[in-house]
């Protein structure tokens, strides 16, 4: 099914369009009281409406960009697919679970794209063919962003005092120790040197909410 309708312009004939093919599409999904998931980009699939008021919501908010696979109004096949064993006989891992381990890990200890493509190549040069391994941090990413698996930066302290969080996150100075939000880069460019200024660390928010309504 087309989704390119779902970046384009609210007020534009084939957003239009899009938003009543999704309408019919998904009447097969409404639950008892005739709802469905609204997909909107206020409501990103966590309250049930009406088939009408997800309508609304979608020609007057905009659908949510990252919601590609519709999981959640009748598409099973990525599903199925993530719950595939990695490899035959395997007990401990399912593919969508071993690809969240692995993430994890990345995010956890923060290793470089890089580091984590190569970790990924070690795996899949190491077993069998056909095993289902993702080959390159893109192809992670790809599969959570299908199942709305994605995750929330947050500024932190280098000292792991605080984050710039809810009502911090407009904050420029770490209050508890004192340290700077962000530090300074010198980019030399052809005419002359730029100062950019960076988060001076980074934590990624996973959020289990998400996920466990996927199943």
């Amino acid at each position: 099914m087309d989704k390119s309708w779902i970046t384009k312009a609210k007020w534009s004939h084939d957003y239009i369009n899009g938003v009543n093919n999704f309408i019919e599409f998904t009447s097969r999904s409404k639950n008892l009281l005739g709802k469905i998931f609204c997909p909107c980009k206020s409501c990103i699939n966590r309250y049930f409406h009406s088939m009408k008021d997800v309508k609304d919501h979608l020609i007057s908010k905009g659908f949510f960009p990252g919601y590609v696979v519709w999981n959640r109004h009748g598409e099973e096949h990525c599903i199925i697919d993530a719950g595939a064993k990695i490899y035959p006989g395997c007990k401990n891992f399912s593919k969508l679970s071993f690809i969240l381990k692995l993430f994890h890990l990345k995010c956890l200890h923060s290793w470089m794209v890089r580091s984590f493509d190569m970790l990924l190549e070690l795996l899949v040069d190491a077993f069998p063919k056909g095993v289902l391994f993702p080959k390159s941090t893109y192809e992670v990413k790809k599969i959570m962003k299908a199942f709305d698996l994605g995750y929330t930066k947050i500024d932190t302290c280098p000292n792991d005092c605080m984050l710039f969080w809810k009502d911090r996150s407009d904050q420029n100075i770490f209050h508890i120790c004192g340290a700077s939000r962000w530090s300074t880069m010198i980019k030399n460019t052809s005419e002359r040197k730029r100062t950019c200024m960076k988060s001076a660390k980074i934590i990624r928010y996973f959020s289990l909410i998400p996920s466990s309504k996927i199943f």
